[in-house]
């Protein structure tokens, strides 16, 4: 019954949705300059401008020789990059970056990391630490950290690749590739950052720096959100859904009558998912099996702001 009911819900909010995604759309198409906006992120630095993020100004030093150069920022030799401290308390969050590597042999790099000042706690996107050729989400004593299983990186050392990993409130950590799913997502513990007591780093697995945590590439662009982005989120970052709305983007555009019945949708499907899930963990007496269940879940979660 709570499937039927999350099903009959999700409709009816697809209804509001979908056509308030579609006039945004048209609106495009007549409108040159309306272009698509991908997801706004909380710390910015495309290299090629500055050390300051473009979102709030906070500045990063370069240590160990590291420097920008034609508009990439160079970390080689022990070079690497640390911010001033991150203003933001976070729970969830987004790391992403566009990296090029040095060589493909090198070992257990980070590209960009999320860490305590002393890098007692830390979480990043790491090249090759547990497994030759294999990015990773890096953590402190590999607590949040497991294969994704995805594939052999053979294209970093000869052109930039972009890469995201998401950490969800439920543990939940998935990364991504040129847009792409990277392996599976894995769920474990979770970190939280308070405010004004985490900063970010560059070409450094975790602070403090030396020679086994160091990434030999150039990077491009680095964006830090203190949310998990959507999968739709992530291929618009990378650049590959002309198609994309965000979902800020789609709720400006309902009147006040369509915005309070979606809010009581969610708010009542939220609750479905719930006994959803306690249902899933009840071993499924129906008989249908768990991962038709997840499935179920993630589809309700999507499915909305996809095309």
């Amino acid at each position: 019954m709570a499937e039927k009911n999350w099903a009959e819900d999700s409709l009816k909010l697809k209804e509001i949705l979908e056509p308030a995604r579609n006039a945004i759309l048209k609106s495009r198409k007549s409108s040159p300059t309306n272009n698509p906006v991908g997801p706004k992120p909380s710390l910015h630095w495309d290299f090629g401008n500055g050390w300051k993020d473009s979102i709030l100004g906070i500045t990063g030093h370069p240590k160990g020789g590291a420097k920008i150069e034609n508009g990439v920022l160079i970390v080689r030799g022990g070079g690497y990059v640390v911010t001033d401290v991150i203003p933001l308390m976070i729970n969830e969050k987004t790391l992403e970056a566009w990296v090029k590597l040095d060589n493909l042999s090198q070992q257990a790099g980070g590209v960009i990391t999320l860490q305590t000042p002393n890098g007692s706690i830390f979480d990043s996107i790491v090249y090759a630490e547990r497994t030759g050729n294999r990015w990773m989400s890096g953590s402190n004593g590999f607590k949040r950290t497991k294969s994704f299983g995805g594939r052999d990186e053979k294209d970093a050392d000869r052109e930039f690749v972009h890469l995201v990993i998401t950490y969800q409130n439920d543990g939940t950590i998935t990364g991504f590739r040129n847009g792409q799913p990277y392996g599976k997502s894995y769920k474990t513990g979770r970190s939280t950052f308070p405010k004004n007591k985490s900063v970010l780093s560059f070409g450094v697995r975790h602070l403090p720096a030396n020679p086994s945590r160091m990434l030999h590439a150039q990077i491009r662009e680095a964006r830090f959100y203190d949310r998990a982005l959507k999968p739709d989120e992530v291929m618009a970052a990378f650049g590959g859904l002309s198609d994309y709305v965000s979902e800020k983007e789609l709720i400006a555009s309902l009147s006040p009558e369509q915005r309070k019945e979606k809010d009581t949708l969610e708010k009542r499907r939220d609750e479905l998912a719930k006994k959803l899930r306690k249902y899933q963990s009840q071993s499924n007496a129906q008989g249908r099996g768990p991962n038709d269940i997840a499935l179920a879940l993630f589809n309700m979660k999507e499915f909305i702001y996809l095309k």
